[in-house]
C-alpha cells in the first residue's frame, strides 16, 4: 500500500490518497479542528471535542468534565462509556445489547466480560488486542493492524471493542477514539 499526502502552507494535511480508500480531502476550522475528511463532516464544542459526525452514518457525542466520551449515539443506537480514575475504559453499555465490562491492570485492558462470556485479550507491544481467548484458552479471534491502526486482519468478534492501542473504533467515522481531539 502506498500513501500520498499533500500539505498546505500551515503544515496541515490537505489531502490523503491510499490504495484502499482512494483520495480524501481535509478541511479545517479556525481552531485547527478537522471539519471534513473525505465524505465525513465534523462539528465541535467550545473544548474542541467532536460533538457530531456526519456522512454515510451519523453520530453524536457527549463528554464528561475530563473530556472523555461518555455517550455516543450512532444511527440511533446509544452507547454509554465508564472510565476508571486513570482514564482507562472499564465499561460500555450498549442500550438494548447490555453492558460490557473491561478488566484492567497496569494500564492495559486484559479481559472483556459481556454477560457470562469472558474473553481474555492478548495485546502486542502497543497495547493493541491482537487475539482473544475464551475461558478454556481456545483462540476466539485474531486480528492485526498496520502502523496507524488500519486493519490487516479484522475479526468480526472484536468489532467495536478494544482494538488498536487498546482503544475503540468509532462506528460513525471509522476513526479510533483515543480520548484526544
Amino acid at each position: 500500500m502506498i500513501d500520498a499526502f499533500s500539505f498546505v502552507a500551515t503544515n496541515r494535511f490537505s489531502s490523503h490518497t491510499d490504495s484502499v480508500k482512494g483520495p480524501r480531502s481535509l478541511s479545517y476550522d479556525a481552531r485547527g479542528n478537522v471539519t471534513a475528511l473525505g465524505g465525513l463532516g465534523f462539528t465541535y464544542d467550545a473544548s474542541n471535542q467532536p460533538v457530531a459526525a456526519y456522512g454515510a452514518v451519523t453520530g453524536t457525542y457527549v463528554y464528561d468534565g475530563h473530556k472523555r466520551r461518555v455517550k455516543q449515539v450512532v444511527s440511533g443506537e446509544t452507547r454509554y462509556s465508564v472510565y476508571d480514575v486513570s482514564g482507562g475504559l472499564v465499561g460500555v453499555d450498549q442500550v438494548g445489547a447490555g453492558p460490557t465490562e473491561y478488566i484492567r491492570a497496569s494500564g492495559m485492558t486484559l479481559a472483556r466480560v459481556a454477560g457470562a462470556s469472558v474473553t481474555w485479550l492478548h495485546p502486542d507491544h502497543l497495547g493493541s488486542a491482537v487475539a482473544g481467548t475464551g475461558t478454556t484458552g481456545a483462540v476466539v479471534w485474531r486480528e492485526s493492524e498496520q502502523p496507524f491502526g488500519e486493519d490487516w486482519v479484522s475479526a468480526a468478534a472484536n468489532d467495536n471493542q478494544a482494538g488498536y492501542t487498546g482503544h475503540i473504533e468509532d462506528a460513525a467515522t471509522g476513526l479510533v477514539y483515543m480520548q484526544a481531539r
